[in-house]
């Protein structure tokens, strides 16, 4: 399936607005009770983080709108990378087969070119400025994490659930949710101008 069909499939699915962080940090706390398991924990924030994808990959897309999920997107990203990274990503890395631990390498280092170049969209005021530069990096960007997530979907779970431990695989999973409680939490946020918010007027 090519990366366009996948957009035009997410498009069809999602709903009208994205889901908010005050809607992600209840599911967490959800996930929290229902004990989920980690791997469709992180297929869900996929979900959320795909949300802002396709906008950012929609040729329709308005420009506002672009901020607005660009906004969203490296938020989403920074909570969910860096409570990947830290929980599953080092599980892997540390593990003793050879196939393990470089998709645990390979997967820490996709992150960091990732965080690189959020790093740069954070940098270039994107919120009171569209260029052309703007949008192809943003692009750029969510055309690697769309890339990223499929990979790990395809490939990457199925070979973390049969190399790590159930009870591994259920500790990772509470302290994945608790990194992405304090992402969200625990540090103050840039707040998108009251223009660049949902509902989006149309």
């Amino acid at each position: 399936m090519d990366l366009t069909t996948i957009i035009h499939e997410i498009k069809n699915t999602i709903r009208g607005e994205p889901h908010t962080f005050s809607e992600i940090r209840s599911m967490i706390e959800e996930a929290r009770l229902n004990e989920t398991d980690i791997f469709q924990i992180i297929s869900d924030h996929h979900r959320f983080l795909n949300e802002s994808v396709v906008i950012l990959l929609d040729r329709d897309s308005s420009t506002v709108e672009k901020q607005i999920h660009l906004d969203r997107l490296l938020q989403l990203f920074d909570m969910h990378s860096h409570a990947e990274e830290e929980t599953l990503y080092r599980s892997l890395a540390r593990h003793t087969d050879h196939e393990v631990k470089r998709a645990g390498l390979v997967g820490i280092d996709e992150h960091e070119i990732a965080h690189n170049l959020a790093d740069e969209l954070q940098g270039s005021g994107f919120l009171s400025q569209w260029t052309d530069d703007i949008d192809a990096k943003a692009q750029v960007f969510a055309t690697l994490l769309s890339n990223h997530m499929l990979e790990e979907e395809g490939m990457v779970f199925p070979l973390a659930k049969k190399a790590l431990l159930p009870g591994e695989l259920l500790v990772l999973a509470s302290d994945y949710l608790d990194l992405c409680e304090f992402e969200l939490d625990g540090e103050a946020r840039q707040i998108a101008p009251t223009f660049l918010t949902w509902p989006l007027d149309t």
